[in-house]
């Protein structure tokens, strides 16, 4: 999952570099960890943003006991591949 996550988020940033000379963009989120944000937001409160691989695990042992099921491990490593603001196709 990691090597497929790492494959997209390249291809995502390289096709923004290509188009736009940039990072990605996106609305500021003042609750967004601001670790992923590149520099400061514009005027239209737009800011550049980069994925970073999650170095520390979430665990969802607390979300499946409420619930009553066990989450899909390919799930689990996906959300604990990556942090990104968006996902988009081109």
């Amino acid at each position: 999952m990691n090597e497929v996550l790492k494959k997209y988020f390249e291809c995502y940033c390289d096709m923004w570099m290509k188009y736009r000379g940039t990072y990605p963009q996106i609305s500021y989120d003042s609750e967004i960890d601001s670790r992923l944000y590149i520099g400061t937001k514009d005027e239209e409160e737009y800011i550049f943003w980069k994925p970073m691989v999650k170095n520390e695990n979430t665990d969802f042992s607390k979300i499946e006991k409420e619930y009553g099921f066990n989450l899909n491990e390919e799930i689990k490593k996906y959300f604990n591949s990556y942090w990104f603001l968006e996902l988009k196709g081109f």
